[in-house]
């Protein structure tokens, strides 16, 4: 003890200590502040109590765990610098093993989520010393509520700095296999736990959380907000870490994500109308157009199943709400909803069909130029790889492309719910990167729609009229789209 205690008095922060006022009072109160204090007084009372916790009285060794568990509850990592973890860690671990004596686990339990408190750096030790494994038993058979509810708030703890060792230990099927038994603010603690083992997962430990998809899937359809608003999390941080593996993006969705997310994403447009279980924040619903952006870049197969669930819809209601909210101003007043979240309702709707062939204004150098500060991590240059170019000769369609070939009803239905709400919506955004991004909308719209019926649609949206003020515009990157579609329409309807 003395050598630990003078290693962290050599290199422990020395922040959380208590103040000379407070010391003071505390003395006063007769509140021994003495024993909290890395002094001799305190060295002597951890050597009493890891004298009662090594001795063979199992009395004993509970009457040292509760007094341990008073003294680490007041602690700080200041007034706590002569324990020692390696010394109490282990052992306090061996007692949690005791399974014939359901309080001695459950004081060891407490003691180790007051030790990371006091002393975050603790939870590596615990990691160390396999306590893991052993607080997921605790969880994954359950005998007694008290002692499960305290190894959920010790994985949750472990969870926010060790999230993979958790999660390696079974982890998150152990916080969500049971949690429809636990009380409402348990079950909360158990979802965001598993939100906090989803976070930086590395693409080859899918498997880890294969079978803990199906009971998140489970949840979408939870009627608490805050519970709900984590499952979201948790689906948004492993979409983002299997983007680049299109296998893995629909393993997550096997057990209807998409639905499910689709009926939330609905009720941005009707708040309390719509078949969302709850109204959620608006974080979590840029969060959620965000990640369905993130599944249609990624998987060819789960686009075309947006498609078919008619996303555009959705998206139509959305847009809608805000084109109806400035009509009183016209389209010209700024929309409503935040700069951010409108984005990303028009950047979901842009991974919805297809990316343009290279050679347009959207790949290699001309994507720089349309919201050069929303560039995806997926990928530097903001879109998906650019196929063949087209003037090198005829071209196997994309797998995204020939969904479209074998289904044009689908772009037509896009198209007739969306084109006249992104000439809207860049008609009234104030916000750079919302026009570009509505304008790279309606060239994809132009370039996929059936030629047949494609001559109709622009005399219905007048087009022409449209572009050219913006061929002539200031604004290199509407000009270049601009010029781009009056392209487009006049090969397809010469």
């Amino acid at each position: 003890l003395d050598e630990s205690s003078a290693r962290a008095r050599a290199g422990a922060p020395s922040w959380g200590g208590p103040s000379h006022a407070l010391q003071g009072l505390l003395r006063k109160l007769g509140a021994g502040l003495d024993d909290l204090l890395p002094s001799a007084s305190s060295h002597g009372r951890l050597k009493t109590i890891l004298a009662g916790l090594k001795g063979p009285d199992e009395s004993m060794q509970l009457a040292s765990l509760t007094e341990l568990c008073e003294v680490l509850s007041i602690g700080t990592e200041e007034s706590m610098s002569s324990l020692s973890v390696d010394v109490f860690t282990p052992l306090l671990i061996s007692l949690l093993r005791q399974e014939h004596n359901p309080d001695m686990m459950l004081l060891a339990s407490r003691a180790l989520c007051h030790l990371m408190d006091a002393i975050p750096s603790s939870s590596a030790a615990i990691v160390h010393f396999d306590g893991v494994p052993l607080f997921c038993e605790r969880l994954l058979s359950i005998e007694y509520i008290d002692l499960a509810e305290q190894a959920l708030h010790a994985l949750e703890k472990l969870s926010q700095e060790h999230p993979l060792a958790v999660l390696r230990a079974g982890g998150m099927l152990a916080v969500l296999q049971y949690v429809d038994f636990f009380a409402m603010g348990v079950q909360r603690r158990a979802v965001a736990t598993a939100a906090n083992m989803c976070r930086g997962l590395p693409v080859e430990c899918a498997h880890l959380v294969a079978d803990s998809v199906p009971l998140l899937s489970n949840l979408l359809s939870h009627h608490d907000q805050k519970l709900l608003e984590n499952v979201c999390l948790a689906f948004a941080r492993l979409a983002e870490a299997f983007s680049y593996s299109a296998p893995q993006l629909e393993m997550l969705a096997a057990q209807g994500l998409l639905p499910n997310v689709l009926r939330l994403v609905g009720g941005m447009a009707s708040p309390g109308q719509s078949d969302a279980p709850v109204a959620v924040s608006d974080a979590t619903y840029t969060m959620l157009l965000r990640m369905l952006a993130t599944l249609c870049h990624g998987s060819a197969s789960l686009c075309k199943q947006l498609l078919q669930l008619d996303a555009s819809s959705t998206l139509h209601d959305v847009l809608s709400a805000d084109a109806t909210a400035s009509q009183g101003s016209g389209f010209a007043a700024a929309i409503s909803r935040p700069h951010d979240q409108l984005y990303q309702v028009l950047a979901l709707a842009h991974e919805l069909l297809p990316p343009l062939p290279k050679g347009s204004p959207f790949s290699a150098g001309a994507a720089r130029l349309l919201a050069p500060k929303r560039r995806s991590k997926r990928n530097p240059e903001g879109e998906a790889a650019p196929v063949a170019d087209s003037s090198a000769g005829e071209r196997t369609p994309t797998e995204r492309e020939q969904a479209l070939l074998d289904q044009p009803e689908l772009v037509e239905l896009y198209a007739s719910r969306l084109f006249a709400l992104f000439m809207h919506v860049h008609s009234g955004a104030v916000n750079a990167s919302v026009r570009s991004k509505s304008l790279s909308c309606m060239a994809k719209v132009l370039h996929f729609y059936p030629a047949a019926g494609l001559r109709d649609m622009v005399r219905s949206h007048a087009i022409a009229a449209f572009l050219a003020p913006l061929i002539t515009s200031q604004e290199h990157a509407s000009a270049l789209l601009a010029l781009h579609m009056a392209e487009i329409l006049m090969t397809k309807l010469p």
